[in-house]
This record gives structure tokens, sequence and C-alpha cells, in this order.
């Protein structure tokens, strides 16, 4: 709830000195002789002059708490509609996982559902990182710090993962990498991934994602701009808000989420200060993402952290008084 306005104060004000000048005129010798017995004339003439100066200022003071109770029911209205609006996106968002579908190319005849998709996710991001990290590329080399290497393979296996190898979208994916890196070895690493194969058939094993994370980023990336570019709620608020989406999330779509973050796809999500603001992967502890540490890319507050320098002092800065 938002803190009293000038008009509140302001109301109360006119109607404490309206109070005040009914009881000094109630006791004038003009409207009062001081016999304890009423005169009609007396009480004629009081009314008459407190409805021609009390009265204005009455009226004044209703008016304006008559504003600011409309305001207020603007204010309840907006919250009302806000929360409708965000846990019917939860709701898609919640559907959106439980339709999810991933036929597991390790193994003939097996389909992860759901939640279960995610950790497949994981196994094949974490197997194509292993493997861009095993190869050379020349132009890195240079690069002043060893994160910076970490993050373009992140790069690199994160686009592979989303996009895949399959022939309708190979020519997309290596567009994407041939951007930053050299086309020579793009194309060989490509050739690579692209022969081996499936367990149930000549289907290449990384066929890609983006059928199933392209409308769930989308949607995700919508649900958390909505309440952060909302105007009727403070940022602690909001806060909160995201802290109850953050709640749908298994540790392993944190954790593709977090991969995500980190590529080019998921580069607006920084760049907005969504994740860090609110704390996004603060469950993801740095071990489950094997050599890829969070901690490294997201000064926050972690869950399983106990060093209060980061997270904290940054909600604390935003907090509305």
């Amino acid at each position: 709830m938002k803190n009293w306005k000038w008009t509140t104060y302001f109301g109360f004000f006119l109607s404490i000195i309206g109070m005040i000048l009914m009881i000094i005129f109630a006791f004038n010798r003009a409207f009062n002789d001081g016999s304890g017995v009423l005169n009609a004339n007396l009480a004629s003439n009081f009314g008459d002059f407190i409805g021609g100066l009390v009265g204005p200022i009455f009226s004044l003071a209703g008016i304006l708490f008559l504003y600011e109770t409309i305001m207020l029911q603007k204010e309840t209205f907006a919250i009302q509609h806000l929360e409708n609006r965000f846990f019917e996106l939860i709701r898609y968002h919640r559907e959106n996982v439980f339709q999810m579908e991933h036929k597991i190319p390790s193994e003939e005849d097996k389909t992860a559902n759901g939640i279960r998709v995610f950790i497949e996710m994981k196994k094949q991001f974490e197997e194509l990182f292993d493997f861009v990290s095993q190869q050379s590329f020349p132009h890195l080399q240079n690069t002043k710090f060893e994160d910076e290497i970490e993050r373009h393979n992140i790069n690199i296996a994160y686009l592979i993962f989303y996009f895949g190898v399959g022939v309708g979208t190979v020519t997309t994916l290596s567009k994407h990498l041939k951007k930053k890196y050299p086309a020579e070895l793009i194309d060989i690493l490509l050739s690579d991934l692209r022969n081996r194969k499936s367990k149930y058939g000549d289907t290449v094993y990384f066929g890609g994602h983006q059928i199933r994370l392209a409308h769930y980023f989308r949607h995700l990336f919508h649900t958390v701009k909505f309440i952060n570019d909302n105007k009727n709620v403070n940022f602690v608020q909001k806060f909160e808000y995201i802290q109850i989406l953050r709640a749908q999330f298994s540790i392993y779509e944190i954790a593709i989420f977090f991969f995500h973050s980190l590529s080019d796809l998921g580069e607006s999500w920084e760049k907005r200060k969504y994740v860090s603001n609110y704390g996004l992967i603060r469950n993801l502890p740095p071990e489950f993402t094997k050599e890829i540490n969070p901690e490294k890319y997201y000064k926050i507050k972690y869950q399983y952290d106990t060093d209060k320098r980061f997270g904290e002092c940054h909600f604390e800065k935003h907090k509305d008084n």
C-alpha cells in the first residue's frame, strides 16, 4: 500500500480546523448567552454562521477524501488486474513445461515429458560444452582472462544445443556462429557433430531444442517484463512477485535458463538486469553446473551463500519508502 498523499493530510487538517472553529464559536457570547437554556434565536444564528463558514471547509475536506477513495479503489483494481494476469501467466508457464516432449537420442524408443525434458537438455548441453571446450579456437587464445574463453565455449555450445545440427536448422546455426567465429572451424565442428547419430535411426544426435525453448523463453521474458514494467507496485513488491514465478522452476530449468542467459540468444535478460535484480538463479549451486560456476557471472545473494555482500544490499537500494 502506498503512503498517504498530501490530499489526505490536507483533508484531515481541514477537518480539524473545522471542528476547532465549531468549538470556539459554540462558546462565543454571540451564540451562547451562558444561561444553560437553549435559545432558539442564538442557535439559529449559530447554525447559519457555521453553515456559511465551517460548512465549506468540511465540504472541501469531503471532496479530498472522496478523491483519495477513488484513487485507492483505482489502485486496488490495478493490483487485482496485475495479480489476475500474473497468475494466468504462471499457469501458462506450467502448461508449457507440462506439454514438453523430447525423444531421447541416447536411448531407443524412450521419450521424456514435462520436467524430465530439462534433465535431458542439461545432459546434452554438458556434452556439447565438453566437446566444444576440447576444440581449438586460435582467435580465443589471445583473450585476457580464462573466463572469456569459457564464456565463448558456453555460447557456442548453447547455440548448437538450441538450434541443433539437423537438416532444417544447421544453416541457421552456422550463420549465427560465423558472425563471431572463424567459418572454417565452425564447418569442421558442425560436420563432426552431424556424424553423431541417435539410437533410434539416422537422425542426428543433437537435433536442437528451438521448438521447445523458443516459446518457453519468450513467455518467461514477457512475464518478468510484465511485472518489472508495472508502475502500480514498488520494487519490493515486484521482487516478491518474481519470487513466486521463480518458485515454479525446477533446478534443471534454472540451469538451462542460466546457460541461456550467458548466450547471444539470452543476453537481453541481463541487459535489463532481470537476472541480478530478481535473483532468478539464486537457487543454483555451483557444483550443479559442473565447472561453469554461476558466481563468476552473477554477483547476487545465492540461497546457499551466507555472505551478505551481494543481493541483500542490492535489494535494499531498490526499496521504496
